[in-house]
Parts: C-alpha cells; sequence; structure tokens
C-alpha cells in the first residue's frame, strides 16, 4: 500500500510498452511480469485482448531474429454490480463504479464489523490481501482469516447455490454473450464450460473452504449450508490452495490422449504444486505447454470475439493454421535436422513410429 512507481510502469519495474524480458532460471524461460496492462484503449472504448508484440534480438547486432503478436488478457468486466448496486464504469460493459465499491465495503463492515468504507472515504484505501492471504500475489494475511479466493467463493456461493454457468457469469467476464467471453479456447468451441473443469460453485467454493478449515480458519459458517453437487458428501471433497492445486489437464487427457467422451470432469484431482499448472508445465526438455497450445482459456484453436484468430497468430504465422503449434508431427516448423522419436508428447511416439514404418515401406525417398 502507498507505492508510489511511475505513470505506465508495473510493480516489477516493467512499462507498458518497450520493455525488455529477462531471463528465469526457475522457470527456464524469459518473462516479463507485472506488466500494468489495462483493457481500456485512449479512444474510451473497452478491449480487454490487447496484442502485444515479442522479438527476439542479437545481443551483439541489434538485429531481429524473430518476432511474432500474442494477446495479453485483461478484462475488469467482474459483475459485484449485479448484487451491489451501480453501473458500469467504462463503455457500458466494464469496470467499478465508487457506487458499487462502497456498498462491497459496506457490506463486509456490516457482516465483519470492520470500518473499510470510513478508511476508502478518508482516502485510506485497504486491499484486501492485507487481511486475506492470495498465493498469487503472496501475501500471508491475518491468523484465522480464510484466503481471499476461499473467503469470496465461500461467501458468494452461500447467495449462488443451484445453478450452472450462470453463477459463475455473476462476477467473472465468462459469458459468450458477455463483453469479454474468456472462455475462448478448443474446449469451449467443444461445448465444455467452467464447471468440467472447477467444478459447480457449491464445489469449487467447499475445496477452497475445507483446505483452509484445515489449516484452523474459521469458515464453518461458511460451510455450513454448501451441499457438493459434484460428489456424494463434503468428506469427498478433496482441499486445495487456490492458484496452486488446480484441475490437472491428465485428469481427463489420460497419457496426454483425446478423452473417451466429453461427458468429463477436471474437478476434485488437483495439481499438487504450481509446477503441475498448465500455464506452468513443461515437458521433458523444459518447453512449456502454453508454447505450442497457446493459454490457459485460449487453447488453439481458439476463437475471440474482438476477432476469430486473435488468439491464434502464432500458429497461423508459423504453420499457416490455427492448431497447436507442430501439430500433426511438424516437426521441421522448429527442428532442422529429421526427429526420429519425441520428448514432448509420450502419445506422439506411436505416430513418430509409424511414420518411420512407412518409410520403411515405401523405401527411401528420392530427395
Amino acid at each position: 500500500m502507498g507505492k508510489k512507481i511511475p505513470e505506465n510502469i508495473g510493480l516489477a519495474g516493467n512499462p507498458v510498452t518497450g520493455g525488455e524480458m529477462k531471463w528465469n532460471e526457475e522457470t527456464n524461460a524469459f518473462e516479463a511480469s507485472l506488466v500494468p496492462v489495462v483493457p481500456y484503449p485512449d479512444d474510451g472504448t473497452f478491449n480487454p485482448y490487447p496484442l502485444y508484440t515479442v522479438e527476439a534480438v542479437d545481443e551483439a547486432t541489434g538485429t531481429v531474429l524473430a518476432a511474432t503478436r500474442f494477446v495479453a488478457p485483461t478484462s475488469t468486466e467482474m459483475g459485484c454490480k449485479n448484487c451491489h448496486g451501480g453501473g458500469w464504469r467504462v463503455a457500458g460493459v466494464a469496470g467499478f463504479t465508487d457506487e458499487t465499491a462502497a456498498d462491497v465495503l459496506k457490506v463486509h463492515d456490516r457482516i465483519n464489523r470492520t470500518g473499510l468504507l470510513e478508511k476508502a472515504r478518508a482516502g485510506n484505501p485497504m486491499l484486501c490481501q492485507s487481511c486475506h492471504a492470495d498465493p498469487v500475489l503472496g501475501t500471508e494475511g491475518k491468523p484465522g482469516i480464510p484466503n481471499f479466493p476461499a473467503a469470496i467463493h465461500g461467501f458468494h456461493a452461500n447467495y449462488l447455490t443451484d445453478r450452472g454457468t450462470e453463477a459463475c457469469f455473476t462476477c467473472h467476464p465468462a459469458s459468450a454473450t458477455g463483453p469479454t467471453g474468456c472462455l475462448r479456447g478448443v474446449h469451449a468451441g467443444l461445448g465444455l464450460d467452467c464447471t468440467h473443469c472447477h467444478g459447480f460453485l457449491e464445489d469449487h467454493a467447499l475445496s477452497l473452504l475445507k483446505h483452509e478449515k484445515a489449516q484452523g480458519k474459521k469458515v464453518d459458517k461458511l460451510m455450513r449450508h454448501l451441499t457438493p453437487r459434484t460428489v456424494a458428501s463434503i468428506k469427498d471433497i478433496e482441499p486445495r490452495l487456490p492458484w496452486v492445486n488446480e484441475p490437472d489437464c491428465l485428469n481427463c487427457h489420460v497419457d496426454f490422449e483425446k478423452p473417451a467422451t466429453r461427458d468429463v470432469s477436471g474437478f476434485n484431482q488437483w495439481t499438487q504444486s504450481a509446477a503441475g499448472l498448465f500455464r506452468m508445465r513443461t515437458d521433458d526438455v523444459g518447453l512449456m505447454c502454453e508454447a505450442c497450445h497457446g493459454s490457459t482459456h485460449a487453447n488453439y484453436p481458439a476463437t475471440n470475439i474482438y476477432g476469430k484468430n486473435r488468439d491464434n497468430i502464432p500458429p497461423l504465422q508459423y504453420q499457416g493454421n490455427n492448431l497447436p503449434i507442430g501439430a500433426n508431427n511438424n516437426c521441421a516448423l522448429c527442428h532442422t535436422v529429421e526427429m526420429e522419436d519425441s520428448v514432448h508428447h509420450p502419445n506422439m511416439l506411436h505416430e513418430f513410429r509409424n511414420r518411420q514404418l512407412l518409410r520403411t515401406i515405401q523405401g527411401p525417398s528420392e530427395s
């Protein structure tokens, strides 16, 4: 709180544009963290998917070796105003108004006997995560208070029971009819939605609350009236820490294969650590899954309401289609020599062997 930063500079010192990515030894990748991206173009409209250009430059000569563009998703279409009053702040589609924010604080003060609204009006607003721990920000919070995602989902789940994705859409910018439509990847195109991975809101909230209860946090009041919908009872729900224990891709994609049916669920089988998250996961040589498959909610081929192929620029640029990079065993896209084996996906091995068998039958090519 109170940290002064220059205009258009993020908390990590990275600018909105013109920054330099740095090598991260832990993730084995270049990164630019905490870039202060906002969904507000200068013309006053709303665009939650601004495009960034990234270049690989020869350090010695300054020559640009490669360049591509990608989406940096950011949205303020959070539906607090649906219950707390007020309207949208920007372009009639997004952003918090003062009226909405004041009512959120007023309700918090009434239920928890705090004085957040008075402090805010006096020019001393409080960061939610200063009291509620949050793994994504690295805040520890205060003893006995549930972490931020557990508190938010646990409280609101009591008012949004027995619903499907509309419970998610009440707060999150996920509805296909909304101004953001964050579910834009291949899974959404196949008819899968929030609940297929995260469970219904009651299940989602209980998984977070069970973790906090095990840590001695006061959450019984939030759990008391919630009934699981994906599993038989609360005891069957596996507790999880938000942003760390998330649905594992391999719950459905067993051995990296396509699921046999679309009637699948990623709920209740969590990644064991942050390293197992899709956005952090790598293959055996350290290549990130996202490098070939696209970002978490925009897996190739993705469809974006701000431009059909807005999220598909890299695969279209490098291979002429919107499929995952290297699809159909197009190894030559990255590799300069013929590949006889794969270290990316175990299930690719049989495809490589089939190709080798075909070459054996047909004989060597004329080239």
